[in-house]
Parts: structure tokens; C-alpha cells; sequence
């Protein structure tokens, strides 16, 4: 019996069939990180957070108006401990004095990790607070500034610890 021959390129759909399976398999692996990396819900009640966006608007609205303006530097040390300073003025340049203030330290995608820190001022308009971080990478500081329990300023900063 004649041995049979293969035509030239019979192994070309083959290429694509290994092309697709290192796609899918690839895809399957970020599928598999993703779901088990992320903790889940980022905010607590995400529903009445999405209904008080009207009121954060009105609040954003009445911080321009009263035209204060921050310096918020984090100076980082040695095991991840980190040197908060907020200074406050006013319009005219004056320093705001006698605020309470605090910020939330986030991790961003990872909800259990975010902590508060309390600040205290040391001179007029000048707030600072010492922390050390759980963790290196990226950290977002969510800080407010008022007086008794309302909330007169607000500021957002993105930070990496190495």
C-alpha cells in the first residue's frame, strides 16, 4: 500500500486553533485574578451615595465661592510613616485658623486597608498630622476641613508610598 503525503501548510489551521487557545487561556487567567483580588463594593451604601451627589454639588459650589486655597504635602520617612501638612488660606491670602481636621487615607480597590487620620494645628492655618501607611503603592487622601460638624472644605490627593 502507497504511503500517503500530506499536503504542503496542513498544519496552518492549526496555528490558529494554539493562537485562540493562548488567548482564551490568557483571558481566563485575568478573569481569575480579577475576581479573586477585588474585594468588592468600594463604598458602604452605594445607593445613598449616588442620591447625596445633588448635596456634594451644592457643597463644591459654596467651597468656590468662599475662595479658600490649600497646600496639602506628604512627606514620607522610613517604614512607610508619613508627614501630613495642610495649610489654609483665605481669600486674600490669610491664614484659616481654628478648623477641625481629619482626612480618609483609601486604598484605592481595596476597601479594608483605608484608615482616618486626625490632624491638629500647630500655628495659624497650619494643620498636620503624622500616620504611617499599612502598606507601599498608590493612596488617595480625602481631606475636610470645618468647623464643628459642618464640613466647609474638601480636597483630594493621590500618593504612593514606596
Amino acid at each position: 500500500m502507497a504511503k500517503k503525503h500530506r499536503r504542503s501548510g496542513w498544519w496552518y489551521p492549526w496555528l490558529f486553533v494554539a493562537f485562540f487557545a493562548v488567548v482564551f487561556a490568557a483571558n481566563g487567567i485575568m478573569i481569575y485574578l480579577a475576581e479573586a483580588t477585588f474585594p468588592g463594593l468600594s463604598a458602604e451604601d452605594a445607593y445613598r451615595t449616588g442620591l447625596a451627589y445633588d448635596k456634594a454639588l451644592a457643597e463644591a459650589k459654596e467651597q468656590k465661592k468662599r475662595g479658600w486655597s490649600t497646600d496639602l504635602r506628604v512627606e514620607t520617612g522610613a517604614s512607610r510613616t508619613g508627614h501630613l501638612t495642610l495649610d489654609v488660606t483665605g481669600r486674600q491670602g490669610d491664614p484659616v485658623a481654628g478648623l477641625k481636621v481629619r482626612a480618609r487615607v483609601r486604598r484605592p480597590g481595596n476597601a479594608e486597608k483605608d484608615f482616618d487620620v486626625t490632624f491638629h494645628q500647630t500655628e495659624k492655618g497650619r494643620y498636620v498630622a503624622d500616620t504611617r501607611f499599612p502598606d507601599t503603592g498608590q493612596w488617595e487622601l480625602l481631606v475636610a476641613a470645618g468647623r464643628k460638624e459642618r464640613v466647609l472644605y474638601r480636597t483630594m490627593r493621590d500618593v504612593v508610598i514606596d
